[in-house]
């Protein structure tokens, strides 16, 4: 983890919710011939997020993590983890500030709340459902996915992480997307995450997006602008660390051959 990273996490407040228990099926759609054995250094690194054949644990992790197909409760569940996606959005609207209640501590308004709830229903037709969770810390931050959890209840198995820098460097010119570049480079890993949600404020918010994008994008409160990128037309190797797929995706940054604006989730 870089310095900066770390000093981050110090800044604000993280927590991750395992979703270890929907991922103990088993690996189906492939041969037992067709698997071979993982390096134990690289099991152990990844531990129960690693699915199992019997008394074994999966042995072609790469084609979990490409194909992300596995099976639980009879039922098989195949998820397009070929397609990585972003979405940026801004928290709700909240009340202002006032002589008892600092910027840091407002809360949402009422039509704040259901706006979100709203766009967290959009964001599940549209099969943005996130994974990872990158959040400012501040209350309406918190309250915001509070109240998409309860709009999209995939959301609560999400690794969630609140950040104390994701407030304070959205105020900073130019500061906000190279720093969620690196969040992301740091916690993404495609075993388990396709799509990361960043929640945070502008200025910073309509920054990252307008850059991501390549145009001027317009964040209101409660808004979500959404990026994807097709991991396999881009080369990624496949042999390489499940990790290095978000890190490389990360790098493509601003590249014609890089992410993809699709849309804009508003009122």
């Amino acid at each position: 983890m870089s310095a900066y990273c770390a000093l981050a996490r110090l800044q604000g407040v993280c927590y991750t919710k395992s979703d270890r228990s929907r991922r103990r099926g088993r690996q189906v759609g492939g041969s037992e011939a067709g698997i071979r054995q993982a390096s134990s250094s690289f099991t152990g690194a990844i531990g129960d997020h690693v699915p199992s054949v019997g008394h074994r644990r999966v042995l072609d992790l790469r084609r979990w993590a490409i194909d992300g197909v596995y099976e639980e409760g009879g039922e098989v569940e195949r998820r397009d983890s070929s397609v990585l996606r972003i979405v940026l959005m801004r928290h709700a609207d909240s009340e202002s500030a006032s002589a008892s209640t600092t910027d840091f501590e407002r809360p949402v308004t009422a039509s704040g709340a259901s706006k979100v709830q709203s766009i967290a229903r959009s964001l599940k037709s549209l099969g943005y459902i996130p994974n990872l969770f990158l959040s400012s810390n501040s209350a309406r931050s918190r309250q915001t996915h509070s109240l998409m959890i309860q709009a999209m209840p995939e959301l609560e198995g999400a690794d969630a992480h609140f950040f104390g820098s994701l407030y304070t460097e959205s105020q900073l010119d130019g500061h906000t997307l190279p720093h969620l570049m690196e969040l992301i480079r740091d916690l993404g890993d495609v075993t388990r995450h396709s799509c990361v949600l960043c929640l945070g404020h502008n200025k910073g918010w309509e920054e990252a997006a307008s850059a991501l994008a390549g145009e001027k994008v317009a964040l209101k409160n409660g808004d979500a602008a959404l990026f994807e990128m097709d991991v396999g037309a881009h080369g990624w190797d496949r042999e390489a660390r499940p990790m290095d797929a978000w890190r490389d995706a990360m790098s493509r940054v601003g590249q014609k051959s890089g992410w993809r604006f699709k849309t804009l989730l508003t009122e």
